[in-house]
């Protein structure tokens, strides 16, 4: 019994670990989400053949 009530103090203490404004987290993720879209973009125009890759 003590053993899941550590377990469940513990939960909800990293529950409470992000403090940051919702505009902060927006900004991060945006900035994570444009990062790999530029990776993908990236590895398709390296996959594609030498004459399709010109005129894109």
């Amino acid at each position: 019994m003590r053993v899941a009530a550590a377990l469940l103090g513990l939960l909800a203490l990293t529950a409470c670990g992000d403090r940051r404004s919702f505009d902060e987290r927006y900004n991060d993720t945006s900035s994570q989400l444009e990062d790999r879209a530029r990776a993908i973009d990236d590895n398709i125009a390296n996959e594609l053949p030498a004459d399709e890759n010109q005129s894109g």
